[in-house]
């Protein structure tokens, strides 16, 4: 099911589809790195709450909340490991655009990029196994920097 709007998603990556996007270490607390796991089974920390938090369309931005720690999808910095953290939602490391790149195979695939200019979701090194880091690195469109979205 291709991402249709706020609500609870696996945020899977394109290049390696057994994988989605994890708070590492499973647990409550903020601050944890994301990594890839894999996705099943799916456990609160690799679920996302999408929400709308401002804007329409192609100029929609969004949070992205774990259900696990309740903290928000943080892109810390230029080509950094994404994290969550307890932010204001108003803070731009917090909000991303979703955007639609293309039909790929039989998946609607998204980038996923910061408002902050820190960059867009990327699999470091354009790695596809349990326990790559997800950066916040610069734009490339890539494989590695393609998503789908699956509810939850």
């Amino acid at each position: 099911m291709p991402f249709s709007g706020p609500g609870v998603y696996s945020i899977v990556s394109y290049q390696g589809p057994n994988y989605n996007a994890n708070s590492w270490g499973g647990g409550p607390q903020v601050g944890q790195q994301v990594r890839l796991f894999a996705k099943n089974p799916l456990t609160d920390n690799a679920k996302w709450q999408v929400a709308l938090a401002k804007g329409t369309g192609d100029n929609a931005e969004y949070l992205i909340i774990n259900l696990a720690n309740g903290a928000y999808l943080t892109a810390t910095g230029k080509n950094t490991i994404t994290s969550c953290q307890d932010k204001l939602p108003t803070d731009p490391e917090v909000r991303w655009t979703l955007k639609y790149y293309k039909k790929q195979d039989k998946y609607d695939v998204y980038t996923v990029t910061s408002v902050s200019g820190n960059g867009q979701l990327n699999c470091e090194g354009s790695g596809a196994t349990q326990g790559t880091n997800i950066l916040s690195w610069q734009i490339e469109n890539g494989d590695n920097t393609m998503w789908y979205f699956e509810a939850a």
